[in-house]
């Protein structure tokens, strides 16, 4: 039928004769968060997860956010936002709102991933690494020992682990256990 779709078929499902990019489905894949320039600046949009209901969330204009970071209840939003050769992140409502600014300017970095319980942000900053945030401002941010900053990283369902890249170079996947131990490569 005209709707469906065959194992390998591609269909577009936001469009814009601007630039869209870095979608995100929320965690249960009712909704996509995107960046786009359709409304001059870039800004972070927020679609149903069929690509409809396009609507604006943020109103950036000069810094660029980028890497949208869905909160594992889908209740946030994580922005990366440069401007210049500082690099902050924002909190923000998928619902709308002001975004809240996690970071200050004497501490900065790249979103990397979330904690599975919503309660941290990692955060990857060049020389120091990985650093863990708190998205309540209740706690001191607390460095990840990690060789190398990982801009991705994955914890794992039951917290034990922390799954990451460790660089450009280096494209194996590797495995931190949270309660110490040194990290190991997967196979």
């Amino acid at each position: 039928t005209g709707d469906t779709l065959r194992v390998g078929e591609a269909r577009a499902i936001i469009a814009s004769t601007r630039s869209d990019a870095s979608p995100r489905f929320s965690p249960d894949a009712s909704r996509i968060a995107f960046v786009s320039d359709r409304s001059g600046a870039a800004n972070v949009w927020v679609a149903d997860g069929d690509g409809s209901n396009p609507r604006k969330l943020t109103s950036y204009d000069g810094p660029v956010p980028s890497n949208p970071l869905w909160s594992p209840g889908g209740d946030h939003i994580a922005i990366q936002v440069s401007a210049g050769s500082e690099t902050n992140i924002d909190l923000i409502s998928p619902g709308g709102g002001a975004p809240r600014r996690l970071t200050s300017p004497d501490f900065t970095g790249r979103a990397a991933g979330w904690s599975r319980d919503g309660e941290w942000i990692y955060l990857s900053r060049r020389a120091e690494g990985l650093w863990r945030l708190s998205v309540h401002r209740d706690t001191e941010a607390q460095a990840v020992p990690l060789p190398n900053p990982s801009r991705f990283v994955n914890e794992s369902s039951d917290g034990a682990f922390l799954f990451y890249s460790a660089g450009r170079r280096d494209v194996r996947l590797w495995r931190l256990p949270l309660a110490g131990g040194e990290p190991e490569p997967l196979p």
